[in-house]
């Protein structure tokens, strides 16, 4: 089909032409950009003409960091982002409890101490005196950290004389009885006691959160959405439910995993690669700033004894990216303490020598230090980043890591400035996956109340259309996608979001809250607001 949209400021993303009024598709691709006048001529009689009286056309937002089944599943669960104490999430429980069946398990996620006074972590004798009789598991915001109750501790085989792991721990009172939260790798414990999600509750997720993301404008997912044997039956699930938006899969596959399965894997993206991805491998090297478990060069400022955890040795590092590299896979690699971001440029240095050419990538980013930045740009690795982290982080982290620290926290400006090519995301469900809110994050650096005046770190604000770029050609060039989408010009894909108003006119903190009025993937409308 074919249709043409007019009376539109369209940024296009394409340099050598940066706006235009009009835009043609036809079928799958772009087939004009330019002119009211001349988009017109194009009509027939089977042709679409939507006027878009003024609003902004932009490539489909792409995020390039989310979990898009987790979000599904978490849209099933307790939801614990408005918790603003202990009290409050204890009140949830026991409502959730009351309509629960004895002994099933509760789960909720989202629980932020630093929102709470004193800033208390919960523990399990909280969750035993809402819900005694159900197992209770509530993970934090970042994922990284969870606190269960003892019914669930039992089911998990968890007790007082359970060791810490590599990569992991049991936090424990001074007499060392366990107090319910686990960190990191220890959370492996309550995974296999929860219940197993049947491939009905995984299809209905995945349709629910993608029936979201277009409603959003995103066009591409760039998800991370399992590991080992579950990768073949999450990708035979998206092959089988055609979603309405494009999916890049990213799996945590262990050394022997990649030698196994990695060509079976390529193939698989070779033949689908247009609309699902199977071509990264994710890798997990720390934990999160918020729960002080990403490993960092020195302590952290507010807990001087503590430099938080990294899951790999240098060199068991090295044989897992190396082993990727070779086999023809991409890495992304979970790197937030400047400690883990330094293994992980070592290790990138020494698998790819100078075969830069499959863009191994660092996800978060979020302390780092001028060298790292520096070796970053040298080695060709792309910063997968997420403004919309500061909205919340910007309220503690300079009492976390100190104002020496600070510059070069969240510095998506000075990333840009040294020639790392960045892309743009949410780590959804961490963070809403709105890619409106994290142009306006990126734009002002504020909560979103407004606050600070002027922006947090304000040198490292982006102006409006670095902030798109982002969410567009940024993360299709993550992705080896840059070609083919992520700007509005002749023959890309035909994938674009249609907003209300003028996104480069309205107040910046406002942007968040521009409405879409059409997404289209491929040349086909899947989201249209009425």
């Amino acid at each position: 089909m074919r249709t043409i949209i007019f009376n539109c400021r369209a940024l296009t993303m394409n340099q050598a032409m940066p706006e235009a009024t009009a835009a043609v598709t036809d079928g799958e691709e772009i087939l004009y950009v330019g002119s009211d006048s001349q988009a017109l001529s194009f009509a027939h009689k089977d042709a679409r003409i939507i006027d878009a009286r003024g609003g902004s056309l932009l490539p489909g937002f792409n995020d390039s960091h989310m979990h898009l089944l987790g979000f599904g599943l978490h849209l099933r669960t307790i939801d614990c982002r408005e918790f603003t104490s202990i009290s409050s999430l204890q009140e949830q429980v026991a409502e959730r409890a009351s309509m629960t069946p004895q002994g099933e398990f509760i789960v909720g996620r989202g629980w932020d101490q630093n929102k709470w006074p004193g800033g208390r972590y919960p523990c399990r004798f909280d969750l035993d005196s809402a819900a005694p009789n159900h197992p209770v598991v509530l993970f934090r915001a970042c994922g990284h950290v969870l606190v269960a109750n003892s019914l669930a501790l039992q089911l998990a085989k968890v007790d007082a004389t359970t060791l810490d792991v590599l990569g992991g721990s049991f936090d424990r009172t001074e007499q060392g009885e366990l107090t319910g939260v686990l960190r990191e790798k220890a959370m492996e414990y309550v995974y296999v006691a929860l219940p197993e999600i049947t491939p009905h509750q995984i299809s209905q997720a995945l349709a629910q959160a993608a029936g979201y993301a277009v409603s959003r404008g995103l066009t591409t997912v760039q998800t991370h959405d399992g590991s080992g044997s579950e990768w073949q039956q999450i990708v035979q699930m998206y092959q089988t439910l055609k979603l309405p938006l494009r999916v890049n899969v990213l799996f945590n596959l262990d050394r022997e995993q990649i030698l196994l399965d990695g060509e079976h894997m390529l193939a698989i993206n070779a033949k689908n690669s247009d609309r699902l991805g199977v071509k990264t491998i994710k890798i997990m090297a720390d934990g999160s700033l918020g729960a002080r478990t990403a490993a960092m060069s020195e302590p952290y400022t507010d807990d001087p004894l503590n430099k938080g955890l990294s899951y790999y040795t240098q060199d068991s590092l090295n044989a897992l990216v190396s082993a990727a590299h070779q086999a023809g896979f991409q890495v992304a690699i979970h790197a937030i303490g400047d400690f883990t971001a330094e293994q992980a440029i070592r290790a990138i240095e020494s698998a790819q020598g100078s075969n830069k050419t499959r863009r191994h990538r660092l996800i978060h980013c979020q302390v780092l230090r001028r060298d790292l930045v520096e070796r970053m740009a040298r080695a060709g690795i792309v910063a997968e980043i997420q403004p919309i982290f500061v909205t919340t982080d910007l309220h503690w982290t300079k009492e976390r890591i100190g104002k020496e620290r600070l510059s070069f926290a969240y510095a998506w400006k000075s990333l840009l400035e040294f020639g790392v090519q960045c892309a743009g995301g949410s780590d959804c469900p961490v963070e809403t996956m709105d890619p409106l809110a994290g142009i306006t994050a990126a734009v002002t650096r504020t909560d979103g109340s407004g606050y600070p005046s002027g922006g947090w770190l304000p040198r490292e604000k982006l102006s409006v259309r670095e902030a798109i770029a982002l969410f567009t050609v940024g993360s299709a060039y993550a992705e080896h996608m840059e070609t083919i989408k992520g700007q509005i010009k002749p023959h890309f894909a035909a994938d674009l979001v249609l907003l209300e108003g003028d996104i480069e006119a309205v107040p910046p903190l406002e942007i968040k809250n521009m409405r879409v009025k059409m997404t289209m993937v491929a040349g086909r409308v899947v989201f249209e607001q009425s």
